[in-house]
Order: C-alpha cells, then sequence, then structure tokens
C-alpha cells in the first residue's frame, strides 16, 4: 500500500512538475514575444529603424499568429517608404484579426492602392453595414466608386463624410474636388477646393491644393499668397518647400526658389530631395554647387547611378566627352544593371550616331529596369528613329501599361499608327492625348491630320474650327483648316488658310504645296512656277521646297526645269524612293535617259563613291529594261553604304522579280522599310517579298500598308488582291484587283492581275 501511495504520490508530481514546466514556458514564450515587442518599440523612438524591424520580426517569429505586432512592423515599413512590405503585413494583420476595424480600414487603403477597386468596394460596404458612421470607410468606398468610374456614387459619400465629420471637412473637400475633376466638372471642383480652404484655414494640404488650383487658372497673384500662407503655417513643411519652388521655377523666378529648394532638402534629407537641389544648379550652370551634393549623392547606393550620371553629362555638355564616357564606363563596371546610367551612356551613343550601340545599351537598361518609364520611353524613341516602327510603337505601350497618363506615349502612338496607315489607332490616341491635354495644340492638331487621314470630314472640321478658335496665329493650324476645307471641296476656303499660313510663317512648305496644287488644279501652270520661284529666291536649300519645285516643273509641263531641284533633294536626303522616281521620270518626259546615264557615269568617274550618282544609274537601267545590269549598279551602292535605302529597296524587287535569293530579298526590303516606312514602295516591296516567300499572312500588313501609303498605283493595289485571294479572302481580293484595273489599265502585272480576277469570279 505505502509502496502504490509512493508510485502514486511519485506520477503526481510528476505531473504537477510537467504542467509547471508547460507553464513556465508559456510563461516565457509570451514575455519573449513582449520582449521584443518592447525592445522594437524602444528603437522606433531612437528612430533606429534597422534595428527595430529585427525585433518586431523576431517577436512575429515566436508567435505568427499575433496581429498586432504585423501592424507596428507594417506601419514601421510605411513611414520608411517601403510600400511593398507594408502591404504584405497589413493584409496579414487584417486576416489574423477580422473583428479589428482600423486593421481592415488599412487593409483595403492597401488594396486601393494595388488598385483592386472591386475588392475595396465590397469590403468598405460589408464595414458600413456593420458601421455606417465610419467615416474612413466611406471614404475608402469612394476612392473605390471614383477609380470605377462611378463619379456619383463616389460623390455622395464624400459628401456623407463630410457630414459625419465636419470638423476634418477641408480634407474631404480635397477629395471632392478631385472626384469632381474626374467627373469633367470643373466649375464644382474648383468651388469644393475653395470651401476645403476656407473650411480649414490652418491645413496646409487644403491651403496647397488652393494655390495650385489658383495657378492653374492663371490667378498667378492669387496662388503665390496661398504658397506663402502655407509656409506661414508651416516653414519647414516639405510639400510647402516644394510646391513653392516648383512655383518659382515655372514662373520663371528660379533664383527665388532655392531658398525654398534648401528648406525642403533640411526637412527630407532623401536622396530624390537632394538630387531636386542637384537639378537646380546645374539648371542655373552653378556647377561646383552640384558637384558638392552628387558627391553626397555617389556614396548612397540609391542614389549612385543617377549621381554619376549627372556628372557625366556636365562632363559631356563641356565637351569633354572622352571624360564623359571614362565616368559612365567606370560607373558601369561597378554596376552594370544601373539604369540611369545605361539611358546616359545611349543618349550620348545617339547624338554620335552610333545607334546600333544605343540601341545594345537602351534594350540592356529595359532588362534592367522592366518598369523603368525612361527606359521604354527613349528605345521608343530611338527605334522610331530607325523606323523600327513595330518595335517603337511596343516600347511607347509598354510606358501606358505602366503609365496609363502618359501624353507624350500617346501622342507617340498616335503619329506611328498614322505613318503606318491605321488611322483608326492614330484617332484613338490622339483622342487620349487631348483629353489628358486639351489646350495643347500638338495633340490637337495630330487628331486633325488622323481624321483626315480616314477621311472623316465631318468630325475633321469640327475639330480644326475649335483649334482654330484656340490658336489663331499657328500656321500649322491654318494649313490644316486648309487640309480640310479641300477635303470639303472648298477651294476658295482652302486658299485662304493657306494664304493666312504663309502670313504668319513665310518658310514653311505645306501651306505653299497647298497653294501650288490649287493653281494647278485651275489650270494656271505659270502662276504655279511663280510661287515656287519665288521660295526658291529665299530658301534654295529647303529639302521639300526642293521637291515641291521638281515637282511643280514636272507637272506644269517643264520637266527640263525640274532635273537641279531634284538633284539637289537628292543630294541632301537620299533615303527619298520617290524624288528618285519622279527624276527618272523627268528624263523619260525629256528624252534624255542615254545623256542622263552619261552623266552620272561621268559623275561617277570623279567621285566612284557617290550613293546618290550610282543609285541613278540603277534607276536608268532599270528604266531601259535592263535588270540584271541594274542589279550589278544596286550591288555597287550597297557595298558603298550597306543601308542607302533606295538601292536596297530595288534591288530587293529585281531579286524578287527576277528569281534571286528571296532570303537575301527580304533582309533587303526590311533596310529599306526601316529607312522609308512613309513610302508606299518600301512598303509594297517588303510584303511581295514576304507573298514570294510564301509567306502570305505576313504580306498582307505591309501590302495594305503600300496602298494606305500610295492609292494611285495599280502595281500596290494588284500585288494586295493576290495576297488576298491566297489566303481565300475573295470578296477583298476582288476590290483590290478591280480598283487596280480601274486606275490603269496598262501597268506591270496588269495581264496576271486580269487572270487572277476573272478565275475569282466564275
Amino acid at each position: 500500500m505505502l509502496e502504490g501511495r509512493s508510485r502514486q504520490h511519485l506520477t503526481c508530481a510528476i505531473a504537477i512538475a510537467l504542467l509547471a514546466i508547460v507553464s513556465a514556458s508559456c510563461r516565457n514564450r509570451a514575455t519573449t514575444r513582449q520582449q521584443y515587442i518592447d525592445s522594437g518599440d524602444r528603437y522606433v523612438k531612437q528612430n533606429k529603424y534597422a534595428e527595430a524591424v529585427i525585433e518586431y520580426r523576431n517577436a512575429i517569429a515566436k508567435d505568427p499568429r499575433y496581429g498586432p505586432v504585423r501592424t507596428k512592423l507594417a506601419d514601421l515599413y510605411w513611414a520608411n517608404n517601403d510600400p511593398t512590405g507594408a502591404a504584405a503585413e497589413y493584409l496579414k494583420a487584417a486576416e489574423l484579426m477580422p473583428e479589428d476595424t482600423e486593421a481592415q480600414l488599412k487593409r483595403m487603403k492597401m488594396l486601393l492602392l494595388a488598385k483592386r477597386l472591386d475588392e475595396v468596394r465590397e469590403e468598405s460596404e460589408k464595414l458600413l453595414e456593420k458601421d455606417p458612421k465610419n467615416v474612413a470607410a466611406h471614404l475608402l468606398h469612394a476612392n473605390a466608386m471614383a477609380g470605377l468610374k462611378q463619379y456619383g456614387h463616389a460623390l455622395a459619400e464624400i459628401r456623407q463624410a463630410i457630414l459625419l465629420d465636419p470638423t476634418n471637412s477641408g480634407e474631404y473637400y480635397i477629395s471632392l474636388g478631385a472626384v469632381q475633376l474626374l467627373a469633367n466638372n470643373p466649375e464644382e471642383a474648383e468651388a469644393a477646393f475653395r470651401m476645403g480652404a476656407a473650411a480649414n484655414p490652418n491645413s496646409v494640404p487644403a491651403q496647397l491644393v488652393q494655390a495650385a488650383n489658383d495657378w492653374v487658372h492663371g490667378r498667378v497673384t492669387q496662388a503665390e499668397q496661398a504658397f506663402k500662407r502655407t509656409i506661414a503655417l508651416d516653414p519647414t513643411n516639405p510639400a510647402a518647400n516644394r510646391a513653392l519652388a516648383v512655383f518659382y521655377l515655372g514662373s520663371n523666378r528660379e533664383a527665388e526658389a532655392e531658398q525654398h529648394l534648401l528648406a525642403y532638402v533640411k526637412s527630407s534629407p532623401t536622396t530624390p530631395v537632394r538630387l531636386t537641389l542637384a537639378d537646380y544648379y546645374i539648371k542655373m550652370k552653378r556647377v561646383d554647387e552640384a558637384k558638392k551634393i552628387l558627391a553626397v549623392v555617389e556614396q548612397d547606393r540609391e542614389g549612385f547611378g543617377e549621381a554619376r550620371s549627372r556628372l557625366a553629362t556636365l562632363a559631356y555638355d563641356a565637351g569633354r566627352t572622352d571624360e564623359a564616357h571614362k565616368i559612365l564606363d567606370e560607373s558601369l563596371a561597378r554596376d552594370p544593371n544601373s539604369v540611369p546610367l545605361l539611358l546616359t551612356k545611349a543618349n550620348f551613343l545617339v547624338v554620335e550616331q552610333k545607334t546600333a550601340d544605343a540601341l545594345v545599351r537602351l534594350r540592356a537598361a529595359v532588362n534592367a529596369g522592366p518598369r523603368s518609364v525612361p527606359a521604354h520611353y527613349t528605345l521608343g524613341i530611338v527605334e522610331a528613329r530607325e523606323g523600327n516602327n513595330s518595335e517603337a510603337i511596343r516600347e511607347f505601350k509598354e510606358v501606358l501599361r505602366l503609365d496609363p497618363q502618359s501624353t507624350d506615349a500617346q501622342l507617340a502612338l498616335a503619329h506611328l499608327n498614322l505613318v503606318t496607315g491605321d488611322a483608326s489607332e492614330a484617332i484613338s490616341f490622339a483622342d487620349q492625348a487631348t483629353k489628358n491635354r486639351p489646350r495643347d495644340p500638338v495633340a490637337r492638331a495630330l487628331l486633325v491630320r488622323a481624321l483626315v487621314h480616314q477621311g472623316d470630314a465631318k468630325r475633321a472640321a469640327t475639330e480644326s474650327a475649335s483649334l482654330l478658335a484656340d490658336f489663331p496665329k499657328r500656321a500649322e493650324v491654318h494649313t490644316l483648316a486648309g487640309t480640310v476645307a479641300l477635303m470639303k471641296k472648298e477651294p476658295v476656303a482652302a486658299r485662304l488658310e493657306f494664304e493666312r499660313a504663309l502670313a504668319i510663317d513665310p518658310e514653311v512648305v505645306e501651306p505653299l504645296d497647298g497653294l501650288v496644287g490649287l493653281e494647278i488644279a485651275a489650270g494656271n501652270g505659270a502662276k504655279a512656277r511663280s510661287l515656287v520661284e519665288q521660295r526658291l529666291a529665299q530658301r534654295s536649300e529647303q529639302v521639300g521646297l526642293l521637291l515641291l519645285a521638281g515637282r511643280t516643273y514636272y507637272e506644269t509641263g517643264q520637266p527640263e526645269k525640274a532635273e537641279a531641284p531634284l538633284l539637289k533633294a537628292l543630294e541632301a536626303d537620299r533615303a527619298n524612293a520617290s524624288t528618285f522616281m519622279l527624276l527618272g521620270q523627268v528624263y523619260l518626259a525629256q528624252k534624255k535617259v542615254d545623256q542622263a546615264m552619261h552623266e552620272f557615269e561621268e559623275l561617277l568617274k570623279r567621285d566612284p563613291r557617290s550613293v546618290t550618282a550610282q543609285t541613278m544609274v540603277g534607276l536608268i537601267l532599270e528604266m531601259q529594261n535592263k535588270p540584271l545590269e541594274a542589279q550589278k549598279a544596286y550591288e555597287k551602292v550597297l557595298s558603298i553604304d550597306p543601308r542607302a535605302a533606295v538601292a536596297a529597296n530595288n534591288l530587293a524587287w529585281i531579286y524578287a522579280s527576277q528569281g534571286g535569293n528571296l532570303d537575301v530579298a527580304l533582309e533587303l526590303a526590311r533596310v529599306a522599310v526601316s529607312q522609308m516606312s512613309e513610302q508606299g514602295v518600301a512598303n509594297d516591296t517588303l510584303g511581295w517579298v514576304l507573298y514570294k516567300k510564301g509567306l502570305t499572312l505576313e504580306a498582307i500588313t505591309p501590302l495594305e500598308l503600300g496602298v494606305a501609303k500610295d492609292p494611285r498605283n495599280p502595281m500596290n493595289r494588284y500585288h494586295l488582291g493576290a495576297a488576298y485571294a491566297r489566303v481565300g479572302e475573295a470578296e477583298r481580293a476582288r476590290q483590290a484587283l478591280s480598283e487596280a484595273l480601274r486606275s490603269q489599265a496598262k501597268f506591270e502585272g496588269a495581264d496576271d492581275a486580269k487572270r487572277l480576277l476573272a478565275s475569282l469570279t466564275r
């Protein structure tokens, strides 16, 4: 019995001991977690960010499901510009504390930043069902509804917040004004901004918004007074000092901006802010002061590439190109993936006309910084300059994906789509640009050009009239009005607008071209020539004017006078196939092809590397129906200049027509299109080579561009019809072939076009 009691007693003792151990362990665990939290809190008070993060993470490691510490860590991330880390912790905290309203609100703010608008809408509505008077929930719901373009609901929610919390209504009126702007109610927006400033006269944000609103509406004096009030409220406020500095810089009062930039740096001594001050000193040509700041910035890992890029640019602008490249090359050796360094290097190479090397650097910048808007935008600019339109379009679309409000990218896409013949897309992007910049004459002029290209005379007239009312002193605006008048068959109105354009800017060629065209159409050849000759006497070097002169002489029956200006134009621009072709027609009209051949051959004896002379030799040989000899001439041109566009185009055509190497022909056609993308002949050649290779689906787009850019050429329509027929688009094929034969009964390929059309109509 004693033994039994002893065993029982021992068992109880062990159980009690185990409970004590477990209890002690629980106490130790709770204490350890709290110790980490307390330690993190102390580090926060001491502004020791890194140490506090470590302590809070230790606490989470001890108890991953303890929500409050995750909120502390998220708050710390947010305060120290780490939105990604903050978002992750806020979302986790809300998951762990579903009944904690504050945690749920912070979660919704993160979802709003991530543009997960439907989730914010749903969750804010659930919260409002539980707590209809929660002001923060009303505002989050308003933000979600505004993002979903349901502006009426958004405005109602903000007004409810104002009723629930009138003491803070100044802040809410700012939100109300912002939504009114989105809803295209500028007068209501301005009223809301004024009410916000009046409701909270001591609020820096409210006063800043009012100041900015005054500035936007041209009330410069009131804007300056409002900006100064914000400084009086809080002399060290970073946003206020930055805003006043921007105001002075934008008002061409740079000297007054300095004190506010210095205050901005003092209150926010971060790398981006220091770079703002350095850029100011660079703009003011106070290079030594800029260099002192950059010397500090380059010590920071975040600022190294930005600082070194600026130092290299300073050297480059001063003419010390070797030093500038050395700075960049040494910096890239240390940080080969620095986007600012790669972009600056590429820009130098573009200036030095080393475009291929620049593209290598730009593509490296895009790979290193796939979310860098400047990298994608600069790559798009250079690709477009090289004639790589599809690649440029891809880059500008990526810019818009990253920054949907980038008006520069919208304008670039509008222009590129206009160049490549897609007027519908051009109109779409131009519309977006004009909504973002309703007072930008460039954007609005581009929209009118796209509408003209599409043939939408009614809307083109409406947009042109509005543009003319807003910008009556711009030559381009009157030129466009004249072009629209021609579309509407109103020659008198067109003449008046072209004359007004020339009165504003006598040097532009486009309105002169319009006037010359009107005179030729009216049978006044002498008057047309007189208009051109008057301008030639003043501006004989303008390439566009030289082309106009050559065409005018040819079309008014004086081909002998066309030769000189066309030759001069070719020397200035060797990539214009139309000029070569027109010059060939001029020689044919004068029946002096043999004489012209002799002159160009003599020129080649004096200058064997003359691309223009050798190209003309090839062109004349083609006119004489000597394709094999023309082929040799073009091959000589390309041995001198592998990117000679006209020779590349014509040689590609000969290879495709005479059974040559189609792979080589395709490479040549692409070289030609890269430099002559706006010319129908180059697009047609590329499409026809693709057709010959059996790549018919790929051929259709360039063939369509060929027709769009040169609709009067029956060969282009014949080629397009053949491609449509091969892919089974019978109706479109019949239409293209019929139009080709209707426009001109005899042309190279006319017999084939007739046979193909007959086969489609059986």
